[in-house]
């Protein structure tokens, strides 16, 4: 048996290779475990408890439970205006029609796109954030939203590649999980060419240009002249402009009603709210309008404040309640105020003003109490009391979850180490005379207990019935063949 034992011993190095790569694979299900910690939305949206897991587990692997976090970004984690939007050249000469809130849904999502990126990742968003940020009122967040979510993964953008043409939808899922106030939107993989590791022909702008705009029409013109901005003006036909703005011949027909609602507009939101402005020359041909020449100016430097504060009071002015949005008495009191205590000190107290008055005659009064006294502190300070509290509950969810993986990865990887040591020992059985595998199985035979004698008597090692005792027989000769210490 010593000779048997030191054939062996060459052996013994690969199985202990396998076993180490089985850690190495185990380990990086181990570091994927330290993500999720501070990131409570992802925790309300996968923990469904480890119990329900473990078959899965077991099938295909511990590391498929942590995969989908690695693909989640969160919206409500570092939102800034100043994210930079970065899209092709051919997605901003793409002809689609959207909505003025379904574009800022889809630009904000880009901003979110990191310049690494590879894929596109899974976005949630935290429902009323989200919704006060494109401007959706806040006694309707979920039915707007899936008004305006429905409508992209409806709606189809034509881009076109040389003598190709793509005809694709902006989204491939939206998700909404009401009980919990997220949303989760994901883009459609064939946009993956025009929004990730873009290195030539694109754009690339801040969020806080487009975001106060107030026209569809608005967003559309300010990226088609950024595209131009350094050589100073862009051309375009009159019809292949109406085109790429997804105007249909339908509508806008005559010029003057054109130029009032589109040129116009555009020529003071862009001037009032972006880092560029424009003037326009309308070009005729047989007494009727062809094209258009656009003149195209930086003023980063002119609206450097000016772009903060409409900013600011227009998303302001988008949460008050549509029956007194566009009443001067309530936009003039939260400008005053604005001014005098800033964004989140009117914004706590407008929100505190929808959720609290039930007489709508007197909003502008409460609301300008509601200012006077900060009548609203006292509940964000509430709210963020009872998020905390929420936290707290989440991290212990957390931590008994990554203890309960660690626990897997650990039996998970005795299994597996002992896979690999049983097929090698059976490799060597087979190797063995006869009579010396019988030896073994006696010795073997000698230390079961009554039950599992009378199994062996009756069907042996090889019977699908004495599985688990074929383990324990090939456990036994690795101890006697001193495998385990090799």
């Amino acid at each position: 048996m010593k000779n048997d034992i030191n054939s062996v011993k060459n052996d013994i190095n690969s199985v202990k290779n396998d076993i180490n790569s089985v850690k190495n694979d185990i380990n990086s299900v181990e570091d994927n475990l330290s993500g999720p910690k501070n990131d409570i939305n992802s925790v309300e949206d996968n923990l469904s408890g480890p119990k329900n897991d473990i078959n899965s587990v077991k099938k295909n692997g511990v590391k498929k439970r942590t995969e989908q976090n690695c693909y989640v970004q969160f919206m409500g984690k570092g939102l800034s205006m100043e994210d930079l939007i970065v899209k092709s050249n051919k997605l901003v000469e793409a002809r689609y029609r959207l909505s003025l809130q379904e574009q800022k849904v889809i630009l904000t999502m880009i901003s979110k796109i990191g310049k690494d990126d590879e894929d596109f990742k899974t976005i949630h968003f935290n429902v009323r954030e989200f919704a006060e940020l494109i401007g959706v009122r806040p006694d309707s967040y979920y039915s707007e939203l899936k008004q305006i979510t429905k409508g992209l993964l409806e709606k189809v953008l034509v881009i076109k590649n040389d003598k190709r043409e793509l005809q694709v939808g902006w989204l491939s899922s939206a998700e909404y999980y009401e009980g919990k106030g997220v949303i989760e939107l994901e883009f459609s993989p064939k946009m993956k060419p025009y929004l990730l590791q873009l290195r030539d022909a694109f754009i690339k702008y801040q969020l806080k240009n487009v975001m106060p705009l107030r026209s569809n029409y608005s967003i559309r013109i300010y990226e088609l002249l950024k595209q131009y901005e350094n050589i100073g003006k862009r051309t375009f036909t009159l019809s292949v402009f109406r085109k790429i703005l997804g105007i249909s011949p339908d509508k806008l027909i005559r010029f003057h009603d054109f130029k009032k609602r589109v040129l116009l507009k555009a020529q003071e939101d862009l001037k009032n709210h972006t880092d560029l402005f424009f003037s326009f020359k309308v070009i005729k041909s047989d007494r009727k309008v062809s094209s258009i020449e656009f003149f195209i100016k930086s003023q980063k430097l002119v609206i450097e404040h000016t772009c903060e504060r409409g900013f600011g009071v227009q998303n302001l002015f988008e949460i008050v309640p549509d029956q007194h949005r566009d009443k001067k008495t309530v936009q003039e009191v939260i400008e005053k105020y604005f001014d005098k205590k800033g964004f989140d000190y009117v914004r706590r107290n407008i929100l505190y003003t929808n959720d609290e008055l039930r007489d709508q005659r007197k909003y502008r009064t409460y609301l300008n109490k509601s200012l006077k006294a900060d009548w609203g502190k006292d509940r964000e300070e509430d709210i963020k009391a009872e998020k905390a509290s929420k936290e707290a509950v989440l991290n212990a969810k957390i931590e008994e979850e990554r203890k309960w993986m660690e626990s897997e990865v650990k039996v998970e990887q005795k299994r597996r180490e002992r896979e690999l040591l049983h097929e090698q020992c059976q490799v060597f059985l087979n190797s063995f005379p006869d009579e010396q595998c019988k030896e073994l199985e006696s010795g073997f035979v000698e230390t079961l207990n009554e039950f599992n004698l009378k199994r062996y008597e009756k069907y042996g090692l090889n019977h699908p019935k004495t599985t688990i005792l074929r383990g324990c027989f090939l456990d036994y000769c690795i101890e006697k063949l001193k495998v385990n210490d090799e």
